[in-house]
């Protein structure tokens, strides 16, 4: 996501009529010595970034904001203004283009999915990264990065069919792999072998001392159940008996990593990894299942407009119906749980739909619905492009349809066979089956304009958008050997 806003900024600039951009001194120093930190890290993205060098440019980055907040804060704006030329900003956003791309063919997996959320352990000097387990989110926010190929895309798309996140039972995906959560019993128990390497276990455990580590009537060893994390274990030995000591200053980091190897208390994900409902173990989030159909249909389209390969893009549309067909409105009350039609938050392992609500849901999937009516609005222009919509969507049979336009007047139209209706700022759209691609607009006096095109001008899709009431009514012809293509 911070790459498509990237691009959508450099894009503005891009297409700004200003050479020069005036901005604040402040804000002008921090960004130029942002982008100067990044310029001696580059070569980094050769390879891969060491610990080291990822704690190096990160604690650089801190700094140099931090100097522009402190500076604020003690002075304030000097009303010092800077030019930045056109041609400084986008060399700088390509510079963080080339990071962020860098970061996300980095978190690539084996299985052709995508890391998602990464764990740091930050020391003096160094950064480590460690993986968690494969995630639906990471895979959305690939997808809708804009950085993979359309070849790229199937791959993900075909891994993550086959990957532990697939729910068949309601044929559609999980948000986290589901798993067996341990049983009380299996828990916090200290391997003999373990207590066997430290001198410091074997002598509490010896003394009856149960400050650090108890046995149970089994014989089984357990770290003290008043410990919450590692800082109050490290304390606890602090405190432990002069007699001790030695063994603690000798032994206090390898208990340490004792208890972290059996809690791993820095891996813990909160609900989603203990709890049965909500966004939970075995759990579908319909909201993140629609931004993955909206992700989909975006990398539909660009296939198209790069003149992806044509299996590819038929493969990439084929996820696309069989990702959307998971969602309720096609399924059996019984199947989903409630009424098809209604929204609802998730669906547990357990248990139908649950917590009906207008989520957030429904925003991507009329946004996606939008763009199987082929709706497409590039550089002002509204341009027609629907080769997700499938054939038995058309109308069988004539029809009549009522509808408001944009003065607020109901009016009703007769639908052909084979045509579809809809409506773009509350102008009439009749889409229809037929031996060319053509649009035909009809003015308020009833005069036709016919274009030679699915796309219209920049003067007209205006005079829509701003519902002046000038375009009566807008006819669509869409070759129907096309859409037998594409279907």
């Amino acid at each position: 996501y911070m790459r498509r806003h990237i691009k959508l900024i450099k894009n503005l600039v891009v297409l700004s009529a200003s050479n020069d951009f005036i901005i604040s001194g402040e804000v002008a120093n921090w960004f130029n010595a942002t982008a100067t930190i990044l310029g001696q890290f580059r070569e980094q993205l050769k390879g891969n970034f060491s610990d080291i060098n990822r704690k190096k440019m990160t604690d650089e980055l801190g700094d140099a904001g931090s100097n522009y907040r402190m500076k604020l804060y003690t002075d304030g704006f000097t009303g010092d203004m800077k030019i930045l030329r056109t041609d400084r900003f986008i060399n700088i956003f390509d510079l963080l283009l080339d990071f962020i791309d860098h970061s996300i063919r980095a978190n690539r997996r084996t299985d052709r999915l995508y890391h998602s959320y990464n764990l740091l352990s930050i020391s003096d000097n160094a950064i480590r990264i460690r993986n968690l387990y494969e995630m639906l989110e990471g895979q959305v926010a690939v997808l809708s990065s804009g950085l993979i190929s359309a070849t790229e895309v199937v791959d993900l798309l075909d891994a993550l069919r086959n990957s532990k996140l697939y729910r068949e039972d309601q044929s559609t995906y999980l948000l986290y792999p589901d798993r067996q959560l341990p049983r009380f019993t299996e828990k916090n128990n200290i391997p003999p072998a373990e207590i066997d390497q430290s001198e410091l276990l074997q002598a509490l455990v010896k003394t009856g001392n149960t400050e650090i580590v108890v046995v149970d009537t089994a014989g089984g060893f357990h770290f003290n159940g008043d410990f919450r994390n590692a800082a109050i274990l490290r304390d606890r030995l602090k405190k432990l008996g002069k007699h001790y000591q030695l063994l603690v200053e000798k032994e206090a980091a390898k208990i340490g990593e004792i208890y972290e190897k059996m809690f791993d208390h820095q891996s813990f994900t909160g609900r989603s990894g203990t709890f049965f409902k909500y966004e939970g173990l075995g759990s579908t989030y319909w909201h993140m299942i629609s931004k993955l159909v909206l992700a989909v249909q975006e990398n539909y389209f660009k296939a198209v407009e790069e003149n992806a390969d044509k299996k590819v893009v038929d493969k990439i549309k084929e996820h696309y119906h069989e990702i959307k067909a998971g969602i309720g409105v096609k399924k059996s009350p019984d199947l989903y749980g409630g009424f098809p039609t209604d929204p609802y938050s998730h669906t547990p392992g357990h248990a139908g739909v649950q917590q009906p609500g207008m989520t957030g849901q429904v925003k991507e999937d009329v946004i996606s619905r939008w763009g199987e009516l082929g709706i497409k609005i590039k550089e002002g222009c509204i341009t027609f492009m629907p080769g997700l919509l499938k054939k038995h969507e058309y109308l069988k049979s004539g029809s009549t349809c009522t509808y408001y336009d944009s003065c607020g007047i109901q009016c009703e139209i007769e639908l052909p066979q084979h045509s579809i209706f809809f409506t773009i700022a509350q102008v009439p759209v009749v889409m229809v089956l037929s031996d060319k691609n053509e649009v035909k607009l009809a003015d308020k006096e009833n005069k036709t304009v016919d274009i030679n095109d699915l796309k219209l001008d920049s003067e007209i899709s205006r005079s829509i958008f701003k519902r002046d009431g000038k375009t009566k009514l807008i006819r669509v012809s869409i070759k129907d050997e096309m859409v037998e293509i594409l279907h």
